[in-house]
């Protein structure tokens, strides 16, 4: 059983309420820069029973990306950052949500503290992220520690397809110690098949708007298709809308399937002995 997350409903708020998304993983940073009637509008979204889990992500990376070129920002401010992390999880109760897994920008040490201050100040603990820079035995040492880890570098240049054969590992490593374990931005079909991991978050619904195509998950092939708009043909007004909304339904169908697949191959969702 793996459950899919799809992020990055803040660019698409008027849709939540319509797709109806059981899980969802939205950005700390983008979050606190929303007005206070959108962000009462999503986390009454995310606090109904409509959704069944969310995750919060720090965001620190983009936070600390955009110190980089905002020049009415400094690097002091991520404290501030910390702090105003903490009152959000300790204001909207938040359960499950992400460290500030900036370990390339601040080091693992300076890490750890950010995670231990975090926790102190929520009474929680972190969702650790594994960077392949910490090392095997660290990865060993976070599941003997968490109950709920994740692994980051999966998107992009950070972990290339090619290692993408080692992920079994990361996940079987998790189990073995009874430990659940996020994919972050892992949703290969062929790959959720292979390597089980309990969570995986995705932003790739939102692609078909970009590209101008439908998608639908196609259940006999057991895949998620793509619908090319013919050429030749403007899309109309509101079809950027409707392709969004489409997706989102189709992806939740994909993440339905995800649930069912290697069922009895996954660890439950139970708390530890």
């Amino acid at each position: 059983m793996t459950r899919l997350f799809l992020a990055s409903w803040l660019s698409r708020l008027d849709l939540v309420n319509e797709v109806n998304p059981p899980y969802v993983l939205e950005s700390f940073q983008y979050l606190r820069s929303i007005n206070n009637e959108n962000l009462k509008k999503f986390m009454g979204y995310i606090k109904s029973n409509k959704c069944k889990m969310f995750l919060l992500d720090s965001g620190a990376f983009t936070y600390m990306e955009k110190i980089k070129t905002d020049k009415n920002l400094s690097a002091n401010q991520f404290e501030k950052y910390v702090d105003d992390y903490i009152d959000f999880i300790n204001k909207w109760d938040i359960e499950y949500f992400f460290e500030m897994d900036i370990d390339v920008v601040v080091g693992l040490e300076k890490v750890e503290e950010y995670r231990k201050r975090i926790e102190e100040g929520t009474g929680k603990k972190t969702i650790p992220v594994f960077h392949r820079e910490r090392g095997k035995d660290y990865f060993i040492k976070m599941c003997k520690e968490y109950d709920y880890v994740a692994i980051g570098g999966l998107v992009g240049t950070g972990y290339s397809k090619k290692h993408h054969k080692y992920l079994q590992w990361f996940v079987e490593t998790a189990h073995q110690y009874n430990t659940k374990i996020h994919g972050l931005g892992f949703t290969s079909v062929e790959g959720l098949k292979r390597y089980n991991f309990d969570t995986v978050d995705s932003t790739s619904w939102l692609s078909g708007s970009r590209f101008a195509s439908f998608v639908r998950w196609n259940p006999i092939e057991k895949k998620l298709e793509k619908i090319d708009k013919p050429e030749n043909r403007r899309m109309k007004k509101g079809a950027y809308k409707k392709i969004d909304t489409v997706a989102g339904r189709e992806w939740i169908k994909f993440g339905n399937y995800l649930e069912k697949h290697n069922k009895e191959k996954v660890l439950k969702w139970e708390e530890k002995e």
